[in-house]
């Protein structure tokens, strides 16, 4: 396969078929493919972080905790589906391109952007309903201004998220095609313009006190994003490659089948995404009610996890791509090979982090204690199970989810995680943490957090193992066969209507140009006429002289009507 920094799956020679030998090498294709996941997922993060300084710079606090409430309530909300949809085009997409099909692969495209159009609006509505029932939870004193302040950015925080969410959507396919490194370099880039968003709309103009300008900096950002990632495709090799011969059509009479299909397949990886972050949401809401220092302290956790958890994420997202390709391609040997050495790159990446944090770990705390020893209590007691809990546990299950959904074991990744975060994992959150159990608090969120984990852990490792891949590959190959067979059908339905247009366009035409002959012939036929009378007065008048009475005639009166004149020539015709 190609290379993962640039080049497509396809063949250089015919876009529309994938080389059949594969040389790359498996080790950097996810080394180089995860890195470049990795920086696309920080400078998220950095653009946030841009945001909330300039917001925390010319606004008061409750500027600042609305701008922090929206994002929470879009990322639990709004984010799950976009990224599980987006997932799903990934996973399917790759193994449709490993099974030679790329134009099912574009129709995943066409129907995973369509989904996106479909839901968002029914979606923000809902969040934009809910809102006020969510801001319950912010405390009684700081409510009202907070709330308002998040309704205020959250206007301007839904279209912002339509374009990451399409931006996203084109970066999946793309990525299912081993193209990675050009969204680091866009990413990158609009992450240092949003710095002249928020100096032009914050400082600058000071739109609307500064969270409206937060708001417009933000859409700005996001709409560079999506139209720099066009500009790419339009102007490269990626355009032939990718989408050759590619249209945005959708007919639901036509596609009604494969549009079931994929959404029936997408489902469980919508339900997990969902499962994963609502339960970590979960875990800062529980810590709401243990007292400020304590909250603090969970939120200093989990914005460190998150942090990290880019990295499990991003060598989850290549596993899907590589792994899926080689099942579809039906390459088992290769697509184990990729399974193995993505899981000793995470080892080899968690060894370091923890190390690294280790040895910073004292600075570490006093970055977000600001020097406050309880605070500091706190997070240096749960930091041992949080390390071992987290990085190890969490992260390698995470990795682990991309290597199943790769061979296409997503609905048990889904129902575990259901059951055991739903069923274990919330009793045993409480009982660890609440007074009512343990009463361990922040401890016993991570603690039990630990547990639930691990169980996870296990139950995937055991099913990575036990999996029949040679079974699972035939059953990926079947269904992409289905799908590519409706994919046909309507291809087919689409060829008999152009047909049908063109031979009425022909029609029409060849009707338009009968009439035009005809009437060109009788002008003709006129026109002859014409010559012929006036010929033969011109003899006639030559022949006989001007004396000849009857033969007076001038070519400059009227002539007669077509009748008259055969008469006229009969006469002249049996004088002469």
């Amino acid at each position: 396969m190609s290379q993962p920094h640039g080049s497509s799956i396809v063949s250089k020679d015919n876009p529309n078929q994938a080389p059949s030998q594969n040389t790359s090498n498996v080790f950097t294709d996810l080394l180089f493919s995860t890195f470049y996941t990795v920086i696309g997922y920080v400078c998220l993060d950095v653009v946030f972080g841009i945001s909330l300084h300039y917001i925390a710079q010319h606004n008061d606090r409750y500027s600042v905790a609305g701008l922090g409430f929206a994002y929470t309530i879009v990322n639990v909300l709004l984010i799950p589906m976009a990224f599980g949809t987006n997932q799903s085009l990934n996973v399917h997409s790759a193994q449709a391109l490993g099974a030679n099909k790329p134009k099912l692969a574009q129709t995943y495209f066409t129907l995973t952007t369509l989904i996106h159009l479909l839901y968002f609006i029914p979606f923000s509505v809902i969040l934009i309903l809910i809102k006020p029932i969510i801001a319950l939870t912010i405390n009684e004193e700081d409510r009202q201004a907070t709330s308002d302040a998040s309704q205020l950015y959250l206007y301007y925080l839904l279209p912002s998220t339509l374009f990451a969410i399409l931006y996203e959507c084109i970066k999946s396919f793309l990525i299912s095609n081993k193209i990675f490194a050009v969204f680091m370099y866009i990413q990158l880039f609009t992450a240092l313009i949003h710095i002249f968003w928020c100096e032009l709309f914050i400082t600058y103009l000071n739109v609307g006190g500064g969270v409206p300008g937060a708001g417009l900096a933000i859409i700005c950002t996001e709409a560079l994003n999506l139209i720099l990632c066009i500009l790419v495709i339009l102007c490269t090799k990626y355009r032939k490659k990718v989408f050759s011969n590619y249209r945005f059509k959708f007919s639901l009479k036509r596609q009604k089948k494969i549009f079931k299909s994929f959404l029936k397949e997408s489902f469980p990886i919508i339900a997990h995404i969902y499962a994963d972050f609502f339960v970590f949401f979960l875990l800062s809401f529980i810590a709401v009610g243990f007292g400020s220092d304590e909250l603090y302290a969970q939120m200093a956790l989990s914005n460190t996890s998150t942090f990290y958890y880019r990295f499990p994420m991003s060598l989850s997202l290549a596993l899907m791509t590589f792994v899926g390709n080689e099942m579809g391609s039906q390459n088992l040997k290769r697509a184990k090979r990729y399974s193995l050495v993505g899981t000793v790159l995470f080892v080899g990446f968690t060894t370091i982090f923890m190390v690294t944090l280790t040895f910073i770990k004292e600075q570490w705390v006093d970055f977000y204690s600001a020097g406050r020893q309880e605070i500091d209590d706190i997070m240096l007691e749960v930091y041992p199970i949080f390390v071992f809990g987290f990085f190890i546990i969490d992260g390698l299950q995470g990795t682990l989810t991309g290597i199943l959904k790769g061979i296409d074991r997503k609905d048990f990744v889904t129902y575990s995680t259901l059951l055991v975060y739903y069923l274990i994992g919330i009793p045993l959150f409480l009982y660890f943490a609440c007074d009512f159990g343990l009463g361990l608090k922040v401890y016993g969120i991570w603690l039990s957090f630990s547990l639930v984990n691990a169980l996870l852990a296990v139950l995937y490792i055991i099913l990575t193992f036990t999996t029949n891949w040679d079974k699972m590959s035939q059953q990926i190959c079947l269904r992409i066969e289905k799908q590519h067979a409706m994919q046909n059908l309507h291809d087919s339905l689409d060829k008999v209507q152009i047909d049908k247009d063109t031979k009425e366009k022909k029609s029409k035409k060849k009707i338009k140009q009968t009439k035009n002959n005809n009437n060109k012939q009788n002008q003709y036929e006129q026109a002859s006429s014409q010559n012929n009378y006036q010929r033969l007065i011109a003899n006639q008048v030559r022949l006989r002289g001007s004396d000849n009475e009857g033969l007076q005639y001038s070519l400059q009166e009227t002539e007669p009507i077509k009748r008259q004149k055969i008469v006229i020539v009969d006469q002249l015709t049996s004088l002469s």
